[in-house]
């Protein structure tokens, strides 16, 4: 998941994956939130802690720090729209809603909707689809986009269905494995060992090495070396940072090394990644 260059503010694209498709591990966006509305085909959406199923019509609200896997269960082609939009946009949100009324729509992950909410939805984010995608060089375009997505979160809001939605707890030892998550999150620039963050969530290096692998697909180093890439890749294109300076930030123990590492993550050096989105 690439993360926004320097001039954007909001994503929107059409979304088609296979039918049986499913993501490799659980990921989070961090640096923006996302919005998926479904046109056709049914999923599950897994958490730490939960599995959230989705149908037709149904919207998703994906917060930054929402740790989430797509497993699609249709026996057809899933078609979707997908919205992602800054940390700073969801700010600007807060100044037009009430930001706890949408904090608690992002906490239920999946929104189902109304019928009549449903077509009318469909058509503001159509709509937005068109308008990115609008090359023309229009003046008012980020403007248009952004009373849309406003207009998005009012119908949301009006069509919603009340009650619970369909939750399936997955039992994922979720209170070993957030803590873990929140402290190398806090301590990543200091290159945390295994034995380092299970000491801090009072668990052995065996256990936090398996939980890793079970939940994510991948080792501990490897996810830890994930986190500091991500944010290598933000401060790469956000800021002006010398390279020197951003591997050290990450928490690699050289600039050779970082180089190394960020390659064999994205194909390319850190300078041709920044060329590249600029």
């Amino acid at each position: 998941m690439e993360p926004f260059s320097q001039s954007e503010v909001i994503r929107v694209s059409r979304n088609y994956r296979p039918a049986g498709f499913s993501m490799n591990t659980m990921e989070a966006y961090h640096s923006y939130y996302g919005i998926g509305f479904r046109i056709k085909g049914e999923s599950i959406i897994s958490t730490l802690d939960k599995n959230f199923f989705v149908h037709d019509g149904d919207v998703i609200l994906i917060s930054n720090e929402l740790y989430h896997k797509s497993t699609y269960t249709s026996q057809s082609d899933v078609e979707g729209i997908r919205i992602q939009f800054t940390n700073d946009l969801m700010e600007k949100l807060f100044t037009c809603f009430d930001k706890q009324t949408i904090l608690n729509l992002f906490d239920r992950v999946v929104i189902h909707i109304s019928d009549q909410g449903k077509d009318n939805i469909k058509t503001i984010l159509h709509a937005m689809y068109r308008e990115y995608t609008d090359n023309s060089g229009k003046t008012y375009k980020d403007t248009t986009l952004w009373c849309l997505l406003q207009l998005f979160f009012i119908n949301v809001l009006t069509y919603q269905i009340s009650g619970q939605n369909t939750i399936q707890s997955t039992d994922i030892f979720q209170p070993v494995l957030t803590q873990a998550l929140a402290y190398i999150e806090q301590n990543y620039r200091n290159d945390p060992s295994l034995k380092d963050t299970a000491d801090a969530v009072s668990v052995s290096p065996g256990y936090l090495s398996r939980l890793f692998t079970k939940t994510f697909g991948i080792s501990y180093s490897c996810y830890l070396n994930k986190i500091k890439i991500n944010q290598a890749k933000y401060l790469l294109i956000r800021t002006n940072m010398p390279i020197i300076d951003i591997s050290l930030e990450c928490g690699f123990s050289s600039q050779n090394y970082f180089c190394y590492a960020f390659k064999n993550e994205t194909g390319c050096s850190p300078l041709q990644y920044r060329k590249q989105h600029m």
